[in-house]
C-alpha cells in the first residue's frame, strides 16, 4: 500500500479512528485511495478491513501528505500543435474561463480570435487590413504562436488550481517565451491581457525581421 510505503517525514496530517473490534494478532487488510488534493499534496483515505471478513471495516484513517518538491517548467516555441489546450477547454470550467477571456482580449484589441487560430489553423487570417500567411498554418506565425502558448500556460495552471493540485511554494522557470508564461501563470506578476498584448508584439516584431516570400516562406 502506498501510505505504508511512504517515508513518515512526507506525512504532514493523520485522524485515525477505530469502527470495531480488533483481536491481538488478527490479520487485517489496509488498502488507500487518493480521495483529492490540496495545494499540491495527496489526501489519502485509508481502509483497514478484517482478512477473513472483507464487509467488516475495523479502522478508518484520513492521511494528508507533504507536496513533493516541485518545479513548474514552461517552455519557448516550438510545441505548438493545432488544437493544444482544447481537452482542457473541454474538461475544466478554468481553463475555459482563461481561454474565452484571452479570446475577447484577442478579438477587442488585436482583432482575431485565438481561439479560432488554436482549433481551426487557417492558411491565412486577416487581421485589421493586414493579411498573414502560413503554408502550415498562422498557428506556425510566430505572434499567434506566443499568445497561444503563454494562453495555454496560464489555462493549464488555472486547471491544478481548481483540482487543488497546485503547489505554491514551487520554483518556476521558463525557457525564452516560457518565462512570460511562468511569470503570468505562476507567480501573476504580469496581468493575462497584458502579457497577451506584449508576446504578441514581441511576436509581431519578430516575425517582421525576418524575410517571407508570398507563401509566408521564409530560408529559416
Amino acid at each position: 500500500q502506498r501510505a505504508a510505503q511512504r517515508d513518515a517525514s512526507e506525512l504532514r496530517r493523520l485522524h485515525a479512528r477505530f469502527e470495531s473490534p480488533v483481536s491481538l494478532g488478527e490479520p487485517l487488510s489496509i488498502a488507500d485511495e487518493q480521495r483529492a488534493s490540496r495545494d499540491g499534496a495527496p489526501l489519502l483515505e485509508v481502509t483497514a478491513r478484517a482478512e477473513d471478513d472483507e464487509a467488516r471495516v475495523v479502522a478508518r484513517a484520513s492521511v494528508e501528505l507533504r507536496a513533493p518538491r516541485t518545479a513548474y517548467v514552461f517552455p519557448g516555441q516550438g510545441i505548438q500543435r493545432v488544437g493544444m489546450g482544447m481537452a482542457g477547454y473541454a474538461r475544466s470550467a478554468a481553463a475555459r474561463l482563461v481561454w474565452d477571456t484571452a479570446d475577447a482580449h484577442c478579438r477587442e484589441a488585436l482583432g482575431f480570435s485565438l481561439l479560432r487560430v488554436v482549433r481551426d489553423n487557417p492558411a491565412e487570417l486577416p487581421v485589421r487590413g493586414e493579411r498573414f500567411a502560413h503554408p502550415q498554418g498562422v498557428q506556425f506565425l510566430t505572434q499567434f504562436k506566443q499568445v497561444a502558448m503563454v494562453v495555454l500556460a496560464v489555462a493549464q495552471v488555472a486547471e491544478l488550481r481548481a483540482q487543488g493540485a497546485m503547489v505554491p511554494d514551487a520554483w518556476r522557470a521558463g525557457h525564452s517565451l516560457g518565462e512570460y508564461a511562468a511569470r503570468t501563470a505562476v507567480a501573476a506578476v504580469v496581468p493575462l491581457r497584458a502579457a497577451i498584448e506584449v508576446v504578441y508584439q514581441r511576436g509581431l516584431t519578430m516575425d517582421r525581421l525576418v524575410p517571407r516570400d508570398a507563401r509566408g516562406r521564409t530560408p529559416y
